[in-house]
């Protein structure tokens, strides 16, 4: 999958582990691919975030070491994409298993072990042609309060369009949509689902009880139910 925003351009690479998936990004027989598609609606220069790099297959591995050597791309149409006026980044989760279960708090021993993961990891080619490398600190509670609030505005705004109004949202229930959202292992990948989850169920609750969905969204520790209005 991709998708832009300004002139950013996100390819997930889970979505690219099998010999098939280059011609998604490349095209064939006159196509131009996602890259021929994204290169154009962001004119041509922009940032390419490539997620999870290391679920990719090989050959599409091979592909990303053209981009980075030589800044071309060759598309199944036939252009020839000029890429340097992009920017190129990698995220990967190599060193996740390794920070969850370290028992040091050394940022700077937790770097290099990260580090040394990655280059283990990772074809040295590739790896060597990253000006830089970042490692990733464990997100602070306070960061994961405001991951889930940034999700849970998206989806009220979703909402609203369907023509549903909420108008806030209580603490506790912000908390409870960061406590199923965020794990140790996986970080705050579910919190998008999270937050659509709790306001989705109180919206269904309300409309299924004939009420209509407009109100705050609240949290019941009990039931561990979400609803509007603070009316359950």
């Amino acid at each position: 999958m991709a998708w832009y925003s300004d002139k950013l351009v996100r390819f997930d690479m889970s979505e690219y582990q099998t010999l098939e998936s280059i011609y998604r990004l490349l095209g064939r027989n006159g196509e131009e691919g996602l890259f021929g598609l994204n290169y154009d609606r962001v004119d041509g220069s922009g940032t390419l975030l490539f997620d999870e790099i290391e679920k990719a297959h090989e050959r599409v591995l091979d592909l990303f070491l053209q981009l980075l050597s030589a800044a071309r791309l060759t598309l199944g149409s036939g252009r020839v994409l000029n890429l340097e006026k992009f920017y190129v980044a990698a995220t990967s989760n190599i060193g996740s298993p390794l920070l969850v279960g370290s028992k040091t708090n050394v940022r700077e021993t937790l770097v290099r072990r990260v580090v040394q993961e990655a280059r283990d990891q990772m074809r040295p080619e590739i790896f060597d042609r990253f000006d830089r490398v970042l490692v990733f600190n464990r997100l602070s509670y306070e960061v994961q309060i405001e991951v889930g609030r940034l999700h849970l505005q998206w989806e009220i705004e979703a909402q609203e369009r369907r023509g549903y109004r909420i108008t806030q949202c209580e603490a506790e229930a912000l908390r409870a949509i960061v406590r199923n959202g965020y794990s140790e292992k996986q970080g705050a990948r579910r919190m998008r689902n999270a937050a659509r989850e709790a306001v989705q169920e109180a919206v269904r609750d309300a409309l299924l009880s004939g009420r209509e969905a407009v109100g705050r969204l609240d949290y019941n520790s009990h039931s561990k139910a979400f609803f509007l209005n603070g009316q359950k």
